[in-house]
């Protein structure tokens, strides 16, 4: 686990994955206006492969990076599961550090 800090607290860096830039203008935006991440990054051009329904799906999707405090976190990750648009029992968001 690694550990960064800013003014003696941890910060978390988050990832979440979408399928279309608007998706992720609207959640990184709304992520930085509410001030549940300092920074965040879309990064086009992933591809991904995953099982979906017993099929094996191949698509492009964009990678979003939140960089956020520890304090603020879970608010982070509770906001993005509102606003993002793949609904499944699985969390959209991963925590890279803590």
């Amino acid at each position: 686990m690694m550990t960064k800090e800013s003014n003696g607290e941890a910060i978390v860096l988050l990832y979440t994955l979408v399928a279309t830039m608007e998706q992720a203008e609207k959640i990184t935006k709304i992520l930085i206006e509410k001030r549940f991440a300092a920074c965040v990054n879309i990064i086009p051009g992933v591809f991904s492969r995953y099982i979906w329904k017993n099929q094996i799906e191949e698509t492009g999707e964009f990678l979003i990076l939140i960089k956020t405090l520890q304090s603020v976190a879970e608010a982070a990750v509770t906001e993005i599961s509102a606003f993002h648009p793949i609904r499944c029992s699985s969390d959209n968001t991963s925590i890279l550090w803590d």
